[in-house]
């Protein structure tokens, strides 16, 4: 045994045995067994997690300026900083996603992968006129006046590259 609880163990051995049962009884072998006790798979919990350019990002929502909530106040933030790398681009569509955060080991656990605290950190996704996608971090923090109650969120946009896991570098393939 490796660790667990003998209740543990035996509750995980009761779909083997009970597919071995029906396998048997039924007639159709030992395929029925394998599907039955198929391990859970690895990857992400977050069922919008998807690939740009090699990165993985979580859940993404199109985004405007239009609206004053934090998908527009950093999508102003990320375009802040493309007119610094980037002056004479032009911004055909727009979308903020967040980082993956939970995945599943493919061993029955749940790992949250996630930071916790007062700033948001969101990835604004650019497409650019010229068919160039362009990510830029931004990290919002809400604000608080002591008489008006919570403000705006003031966002702004890392200079660093987006910290985002590669396509390759998934946790559960590092052995966490």
């Amino acid at each position: 045994m490796d660790g667990r609880t003998v209740d543990t163990y035996f509750a995980r051995m009761r779909p083997l045995v009970l597919g071995l049962a029906i396998a048997f009884a039924a007639g159709i072998g030992v395929v029925a067994v394998v599907e039955l006790t198929k391990p859970e798979t690895a990857g992400w919990s977050d069922p919008g997690a998807h690939v740009v350019d090699g990165l993985w990002l979580g859940t993404g929502t199109a985004c405007s300026l239009a609206g004053g909530d934090e998908c527009s106040l950093a999508l102003g933030a990320a375009l802040e900083r493309l007119a610094v790398i980037e002056p004479e681009a032009t911004v055909t569509s727009a979308s903020v996603a967040t980082p993956v955060g939970a995945y599943r080991n493919g061993r029955g656990g749940t790992i949250l992968a996630t930071t916790a605290g007062w700033v948001t950190y969101n990835i604004v996704v650019l497409e650019l006129a010229d068919g160039e996608r362009l990510m830029i971090g931004v990290h919002c923090e809400p604000r608080m006046d002591s008489e008006a109650g919570p403000t705006p969120a003031r966002c702004q946009p890392d200079a660093a590259p987006v910290d985002a896991p590669r396509v390759g570098q998934e946790p559960w393939l590092q052995g966490d």
